[in-house]
């Protein structure tokens, strides 16, 4: 009887031991998925804030290149209408019989201005409204367009826009004409549309 209890106590032991060793090696393999689960995690982070850093530095890049663009802009048209000033000195100084012409001045402007000015077509999926098409070339209408009179700003912004824009605007100031309303107006009017 004393071996029989002798030998159960051996298996009741080995029993415990299986037991502890299972739920340590349980345990054991817990702590490894944790840790890798925990890896993931971090890669999963490091990525995600690469992909951001990525993104800040194209719309920096983006806005360095934008500001660059407006500034060659700006002195492109500075040059241009300090040559149109020259060439119209030059020719009242060698007795030409009529100065450079204002009109054709202008022309040569508004010339300069649609190269650099982009067609507005109406995209409110992907948010190209008036409003941010004019924040956009407002400083080249507003600054390059300056020696403009306000009927050719009007023409201008008008030839900009694409035929489906251009026929709700005309239909939308009806009886007037679009080139009729002033620069200001005719802006208020476009966002409004």
């Amino acid at each position: 009887m004393e071996q029989l209890v002798e030998l159960l106590k051996k298996q009741l032991e080995a029993s415990e031991k299986r037991a502890d060793e299972r739920a340590a090696a349980e345990a054991k393999r817990e702590v490894k998925r944790a840790a890798e689960e925990t890896k993931r995690e971090e890669k999963r982070a490091a990525a995600e804030l690469k992909r951001q850093a990525a993104d800040l530095q194209r719309e920096e890049d983006r806005k360095a290149e934008d500001a660059a663009l407006r500034a060659e802009y700006a002195t492109t048209t500075q040059a241009l209408l300090a040559r149109i000033e020259a060439l119209s000195t030059h020719r009242l100084d060698k007795g030409a019989t009529t100065p450079l012409s204002t009109a054709s001045a202008q022309e040569r402007i508004i010339h300069s201005l649609s190269q650099r000015i982009a067609e507005f077509r109406y995209d409110p999926d992907n948010d190209v409204t008036f409003e941010n098409w004019f924040k956009r070339f407002e400083g080249t209408l507003q600054v390059d367009g300056r020696s403009l009179d306000e009927k050719s700003r009007v023409r201008l912004i008008i030839s900009k826009l694409d035929t489906a824009g251009f026929t709700r605007y005309a239909n939308h100031v009806l009886p007037q004409s679009p080139g009729d309303i002033g620069f200001n107006d005719t802006v208020t009017l476009l966002t409004e549309l």
